[in-house]
């Protein structure tokens, strides 16, 4: 949560979808993720473990799944994606005993570079395999624009393209690796509304190893971990390249692939005290000085629906919160999903819609007035496309990028 100067509060930490597998039959929510690798602009930091635990095969293995899963990526360094340029950044860290800097981003411009640097890591003498350092390493890789870690320098063009640290260990030792838990649990400089973690592990007889990997790739709210993949899996090139496209916050069930996915809609609940707007269209373009957001938002699946009670459980006081659906011009209510309570919508000048709840266990929409300043609701779903590999709207959405 944010303050903003002093009276708005936008709602930006923990946008993330709890859906219950089970009532999850038939995925109908739209757009998902783009899958198209070629088109990706996403910064990639690859960890990779050369300790003694890993051994050549398992190394030499990391490799060729890396190769081969960023072969359809467009690796490059050109950021200036307003103009059209997807290009995506890969920088390397291999750690052992203590981390090190293989590669910045500005020393790997196309696959062919990939390939050599990787092909030049080999196992090191050392036991220990110290995966903290090694993230700790990363941050420099991606936010050292001028020196200093800072988590949007001033003067750093790529703050806000998706991130995945993409660790491939085979050992949870020493033992501050237990500490990594904690430390990328969403905040700070490791915050996931930024970062995707993506792990890979070459030791799964390794309890202590399989605990730490899960806890990193944890997703609280969907209550599963979401990109932890073993080393030995025959699908993990296309697992890796389909974790690498996901970077929009919105989380949905996929009862089809039995794993949840990431959706391209960005809806986001914010709330204003202090200065109220006569409509909701204005809330979601005006309320914060650096974010504009495209309207209010619409549920037009029960997975979203599940998606918008999941943020209500985490926040109760957004509730009532005004979403899209609204009379239209011949003032009939449009056609398609809706979850009106009982009694609703009543047939009055009330055309807009808010969904509501008295326990957080059940949801139903009721019918308001449009004018916030009369219906008093002062929290509305507000939404635009998040970015993926094929879609930019966000950037023109924040700080004017």
């Amino acid at each position: 949560m944010k303050l903003v100067v002093g009276f708005l509060v936008i709602f930006m930490e923990l946008v993330f979808g709890r859906v219950d597998q089970s009532s999850a039959q038939y995925l109908t929510a739209e757009p998902s993720c783009s899958s198209n690798a070629s088109a990706a602009w996403v910064d990639v930091v690859l960890l990779i473990d050369n300790s003694i635990n890993m051994g050549a095969s398992n190394l030499n293995k990391a490799k060729s799944t890396i190769k081969s899963a960023f072969s359809n990526f467009p690796i490059g360094n050109n950021d200036q994606i307003k103009q059209g340029f997807h290009n995506t950044r890969v920088g390397i860290v291999t750690f052992n005993y203590e981390a090190s800097i293989v590669a910045q981003f500005t020393d790997i411009n196309n696959g062919n570079d990939l390939s050599r640097i990787l092909d030049g890591i080999q196992i090191s003498n050392r036991n220990e395999s110290n995966l903290y350092d090694a993230l700790i390493s990363s941050l420099y890789v991606k936010w050292n624009c001028s020196g200093t870690v800072s988590i949007f320098p001033d003067d750093c063009p790529n703050d806000f393209r998706p991130v995945a640290f993409v660790m491939f260990t085979a050992s949870p030792y020493p033992k501050i690796n237990q500490k990594i838990p904690p430390m990328t649990g969403g905040t700070g400089l490791f915050d996931t509304d930024i970062l995707t973690y993506i792990t890979v592990n070459f030791n799964a007889n390794d309890k202590l190893l399989a605990t730490i990997l899960n806890e990193i790739t944890y997703n609280p709210l969907v209550k599963a971990s979401m990109y932890n993949f073993s080393g030995d899996s025959d699908t993990l090139v296309n697992d890796l390249e389909w974790a690498l496209l996901q970077g929009s916050p919105t989380i949905l069930y996929d009862s089809s692939k039995n794993r949840y996915s990431r959706y391209a809609e960005c809806p986001e609940p914010v709330t204003y005290q202090g200065v109220e707007y006569d409509n909701t269209i204005d809330v979601c373009k005006h309320v914060y000085v650096d974010i504009s957001y495209e309207a209010p938002g619409y549920i037009l699946s029960k997975e979203k629906e599940l998606f918008v009670e999941s943020l209500a459980v985490a926040y109760p006081y957004i509730l009532p919160l005004y979403i899209g659906y609204h009379k239209n011009s011949a003032s009939n209510w449009g056609s398609g999903y809706t979850n009106w309570g009982a009694g609703y919508p009543q047939n009055n000048n009330m055309n807009c819609t808010v969904i509501d709840s008295t326990d957080m266990v059940t949801f139903k929409w009721k019918n308001v007035l449009c004018d916030p300043q009369y219906s008093k609701v002062n929290n509305v779903l507000c939404q635009n496309y998040f970015c993926d590999a094929e879609h930019t709207d966000c950037i023109k959405y924040y700080r004017g990028l």
